[in-house]
């Protein structure tokens, strides 16, 4: 894996050599496991924890120029994926061990309301907040004042997830019952419900523009927002990942076990294109990121790949043109393993888990300038 010449074994129509593209910033907070980032308003957020501690590290930087403007420790023992970080509207939205929603103000970390225990963080937009309280139950909380504003019937799951898209929820309840509930954000009346038939696979949604692409009963089906119609649908057993300037992508294998990036048109499913990865692996669930009519894919590879003897990876962050497939950079790095990047406004954010001893970082690069397209 040829790092240090300047090439990343990501195979395209393009022969040339990729350029290697150097972060615009990195914050390292020490060894130990890093969350996903979260952008919003000018800010970078991150969770950060070293073991064996049992404290975690909530850290705020400017996106800009990756400067720490604060961090909150507070108890969280486990890596806990169902219990994100939250930003909008100026305020940021966690949960603790101590079970409750916590809101702090954004630019300086301070704490402007702790709520009632929940059991789960789902989502925030506009003046709102949704969690799960402790008996499965949607609830709205006011992002102000944390006060409930409304409580409802409506059961999910410990692994609910929640998207608020076009004046619409859109709940995913895996996996037992396996269904997709959409209701009206406004009254919170039932519009459709998509249901999983294979009892072994699970269930998940993405919204974008004005349909969700659902990954279920190993195929994507798109579905129209407002009425659940069924547009087309394509056998796979991966997921939906991203939608950007006309071309919605998913990750994959073929039969012998060799990574790819397929394109399709989002309002039809025709393929537009497929990028095969040489010689690396990606991750399936989840991996891929896009903006301003550019690709970002992570890639791993084992850092002793030709021996065969190291669990040590090696991982860059690569732009490929989404309408040619032309690989545009690739930002490298030695023993460390990639998160998945986030595109916000032109900028993209990527953290990493160190090998051993080695430090775990944030990285902030520049991207494609954002565009206006939706599907």
């Amino acid at each position: 894996m040829a790092l240090e010449a300047g090439y990343f074994l990501l195979s395209n129509r393009s022969s040339e050599p990729v350029p290697i593209k150097r972060p615009m910033w990195t914050f390292s907070p020490g060894s130990g496991w890093t969350s996903d980032p979260v952008a919003d308003g000018g800010y970078v957020y991150f969770l950060y924890r070293r073991e064996p501690e049992s404290f975690s590290y909530l850290y705020a930087l400017n996106w800009a120029s990756g400067k720490e403007l604060w961090k909150r420790e507070f108890e969280l023992h486990t890596a806990n994926y169902h219990r994100p970080v939250l930003a909008a509207g100026g305020r940021v939205f966690f949960i603790a061990d101590d079970t409750h929603v916590h809101a702090l103000d954004a630019g300086t970390g301070r704490e402007l309301w702790r709520a009632e225990p929940a059991s789960s963080l789902l989502a925030a937009a506009g003046d709102a907040v949704f969690i799960l309280d402790p008996d499965q139950r949607l609830t709205v909380l006011d992002a102000a004042s944390g006060r409930v504003r409304r409580q409802t019937q409506i059961q999910g799951e410990k692994e609910s997830r929640l998207y608020v898209s076009n004046g619409r929820l859109f709940l995913v309840a895996p996996p037992l019952r396996r269904s997709l509930q959409v209701l009206d954000a406004r009254t919170f009346l039932p519009l459709w419900t998509f249901q999983g038939k294979e009892k072994e696979s699970g269930i998940g949604a993405m919204p974008a523009g004005g349909f969700v692409y659902v990954d279920a009963d190993r195929a994507i089906h798109a579905l129209v927002g407002s009425s659940g119609k069924e547009v087309w649908t394509r056998r796979t057993g991966s997921i939906p990942q991203t939608v950007d300037a006309g071309r919605l992508y998913y990750t994959d294998q073929n039969t012998d076990f060799k990574y790819f990036v397929q394109a399709l048109d989002p309002r039809t499913g025709a393929p537009l294109g497929t990028l095969r990865i040489a010689d690396a692996s990606l991750a399936p669930y989840g991996a891929l990121t896009a903006g301003g009519d550019q690709l970002y894919v992570p890639v791993h590879k084992s850092h002793d790949f030709f021996s065969g003897f190291s669990n040590s990876q090696d991982s860059a962050l690569c732009a490929v043109d989404g309408a040619t497939g032309h690989k545009m950079w690739c930002s490298p790095w030695q023993y460390e393993y990639l998160n998945v990047a986030v595109y916000k406004e032109g900028l993209v954010f990527i953290s990493s888990t160190g090998e051993g001893n080695r430090s775990s970082a944030l990285y902030g690069l520049r991207g494609a300038p954002p565009n206006s397209y939706l599907p």
